[in-house]
């Protein structure tokens, strides 16, 4: 039994599919335009591989990248995100980002000419190139928890809704600043949402869905948490769509098993074992970083997401079958687990909350129904609410314009001592990084 909004969703209720349209460019190249227009680049060895895979693939059929090793001679600091195997070269990261950009990389070379592309970065990588790539992904992200919005709200608060995932949290500030995996996993599972909310009476999307959260796996392995969950939850209230749901899921999945298999002799790859978030010893400590601490807490960076548990708590309170809200909080709850279980869990050289950008859009989706509650709020209590509500908000946006846009907020990372060597860092509220560059000071040693 669908719940009363993917009932809506589904019937197809709202603005017209014109002024839907009309809504959701606007949002796109507002969105992207300022993605485009902030300062901050973070381009670096977790990211650079993409595009040269992506060219790989379009030159040569095949992920390998010893010919874009010189990268290595030029930033020796990237080799942690590589590895050999039988003498060939490949990145250490999931496939799935560079698979979402090969269109893109394919009219880069129609455009500028597929040697000269290669030429240009087969030495440096293309910062710029991913820049643009992670904002545009980023904002078409943003669109789709706009249309998740609209079945619920009106277009008006639907877009800011869609905003405020947009400026508020991390998509801002780390998601389109490079071409992080967190982008394409914000799409993918956006789009899982979307069509698990609207197959209910097609077909196609049930397939669809599951092929998705799939693929949001190839991109991120943590995304099994998603795919898992809302298997679930489509066996307990819409049966109908489970078989095209595992079809979709096997579609994606057993390919990227037979990959694996041909480079690692095994059907995950090392980047892909569940031992990876089972190695911190100082997870209760990790628990409460990812949530409150200066330089890594949710909470401090993205205050908005205050409306996300209300919202998740009203859904509870109303006890509605079929109700995906519950489903989607227990994925939160358990993605919050697995990042702490990292033994690297401050996700080393990076600005805020970034293990926690891939669920955007799903705490986008369960702020709706505190938005719809804030509506409906009496003429007493209301204008204490939206005092509260804006200064969650205006928090939000002001430190991640900081991490978007003051270049010294990424110097904190290494500055004045690498945080990967010195992790304790992350708790010292006299140097958090949104503060970086306000004062003129230069840190001291540590």
């Amino acid at each position: 039994m669908a719940s009363s909004r993917a009932a809506r969703l589904t019937k197809g209720e709202g603005p017209s599919p014109g002024s839907t349209f009309l809504w959701s460019a606007a949002l796109f190249f507002v969105i992207a335009g300022v993605y485009m227009a902030s300062h901050v680049r973070q381009s670096g060895g977790d990211t650079v591989w993409f595009i040269p895979i992506a060219q790989s693939l379009l030159r040569e059929g095949d992920t390998e990248i010893g010919e874009y090793r010189e990268i290595l001679a030029t930033h020796p600091g990237y080799a942690y995100a590589v590895e050999t195997r039988e003498g060939s070269l490949y990145s250490r990261f999931p496939v799935g980002t560079a698979l979402v950009v090969v269109p893109a990389v394919a009219v880069a070379q129609v455009v500028e000419g597929t040697e000269r592309l290669f030429g240009r970065i087969r030495t440096r990588g293309d910062p710029a190139l991913e820049k643009m790539l992670a904002s545009f992904i980023v904002a078409a992200a943003a669109v789709v928890v706009f249309h998740l919005s609209l079945g619920a709200l009106p277009p008006g608060l639907a877009a800011a809704n869609a905003l405020g995932m947009a400026f508020c949290t991390a998509a801002w500030s780390t998601a389109s600043r490079a071409l992080w995996q967190h982008g394409p996993s914000m799409l993918a599972l956006a789009l899982t949402l979307l069509l698990l909310l609207r197959g209910e009476h097609r077909r196609w999307a049930r397939f669809a869905a599951g092929a998705c959260v799939a693929f949001a796996i190839v991109i991120r392995p943590t995304n099994a948490i998603s795919a898992v969950v809302l298997l679930v939850y489509v066996g307990l209230f819409a049966r109908r769509r489970l078989a095209g749901y595992v079809a979709g899921l096997a579609a994606v999945l057993l390919p990227l098993a037979v990959y694996h298999h041909s480079i690692y002799g095994s059907l995950l790859s090392p980047y892909f074992s569940p031992t990876r978030v089972a190695d911190n010893s100082r997870f209760l400590e990790a628990l409460a970083g990812n949530l409150v601490s200066p330089a890594r807490g949710l909470l401090v960076y993205s205050p908005v997401v205050a409306l996300s548990i209300a919202g998740l708590v009203i859904a509870i309170r109303r006890r509605r079958p079929g109700s995906l809200e519950p489903s989607l909080g227990l994925i939160v709850c358990l993605h919050w687990v697995a990042i702490s279980g990292f033994a690297h869990w401050w996700g080393g050289w990076c600005y805020g909350p970034r293990f926690f950008a891939d669920l955007l859009p799903f705490l986008a989706f369960l702020a709706i129904p505190a938005l719809r509650a804030v509506q409906g709020v009496g003429a007493p209590r209301r204008p204490a609410l939206l005092a509260a509500v804006g200064v969650a908000i205006l928090w939000s946006l002001l430190v991640n314009y900081r991490g978007a846009n003051a270049r010294a907020t990424a110097a904190w990372s290494w500055s004045p001592v690498s945080v990967d060597e010195r992790p304790e860092r992350v708790w010292d509220w006299g140097d958090p990084p949104f503060l970086r560059g306000l004062t003129g000071e230069r840190p001291r040693r540590q």
